[in-house]
């Protein structure tokens, strides 16, 4: 991965907004996850987390932003519930 300035890029992740957004037209988010682990089946350095979905409602983007800080600035280093088994290195700061 290249490094850009103080930040070291780990993964890239996708994270299907909740039904209970309310934008026009949304399609299921059983249908956009689906579509987004399509779209990123081929990548090494991607990642699809339905933890949104799953949520009791929709949530604050701060709140999902927050969530994955914690998922990969914890002693015990770990990836997203849904994401694939290998470890996700400390983010530096």
């Amino acid at each position: 991965m290249r490094r850009n300035g103080q930040w070291d890029v780990l993964a890239g992740i996708l994270s299907p907004v909740h039904d209970a957004y309310g934008k026009k037209d949304l399609l299921p988010g059983v249908h956009r996850v689906a579509m987004c682990r399509l779209a990123v089946a081929s990548s090494k350095w991607i990642l699809v987390d339905d933890w949104e979905t799953r949520q009791a409602g929709w949530t604050r983007t701060r709140d999902v932003l927050d969530y994955y800080e914690k998922a990969v600035n914890i002693d015990n280093p770990r990836t997203p519930p849904s994401a694939p088994s290998a470890a996700v290195p400390r983010v530096r700061r």
